[in-house]
């Protein structure tokens, strides 16, 4: 486990005495191997909304409802709760308001199971000092492999 996945392991460990809840990552860079090697350190399963639900809706994708960004939350945390990785892809496609209004909704609703959604774009629009809201722009990242990188990259251009 890497030193930056147990920090946020340990922010959570400390943190979920209010029951099960969705915790919003900041990442500094696009990191879905972080991502991944978090939901394996967390007992989680890894979920990518953007291959799992949103390429479903091929070139209309931009205009699906952020209904079905809750969907697919209510529906991982049914099981053993995951991190859901590219909440963004649909997210980009709103206006600031209505982004902020998602975000601090979903960081106020209760799960069967921990979510953890790791943000990139618009973590400056998750409300700031949330004790949900792990701000890791500022911690340094692991190197990423060059085998990690093929691997999300070919991931990426199949999915």
């Amino acid at each position: 486990m890497t030193d930056f996945n147990q920090a946020v392991l340990d922010a959570l460990r400390h943190r979920s005495v209010d029951g099960e809840r969705c915790h919003l990552v900041l990442f500094a860079a696009y990191r879905p191997d972080l991502a991944r090697e978090m939901a394996t350190d967390s007992g989680q399963r890894y979920f990518d909304f953007r291959r799992e639900v949103m390429s479903a809706h091929g070139k209309m994708a931009h205009a699906q409802p952020l209904r079905l960004l809750d969907q697919a939350l209510y529906e991982q945390s049914l099981d053993s709760g995951c991190v859901l990785m590219n909440a963004e892809a649909l997210l980009a496609t709103r206006p600031e308001r209505e982004r902020r209004a998602w975000l601090a909704d979903v960081l106020e609703r209760r799960y069967r199971n921990p979510l953890i959604v790791p943000l990139t774009l618009f973590g400056d629009e998750a409300l700031a000092g949330h004790g949900r809201v792990i701000d890791l722009r500022e911690k340094v990242m692991p190197e990423q492999s060059l085998i990690s990188r093929l691997a999300h990259a070919d991931m990426a251009a199949t999915g």
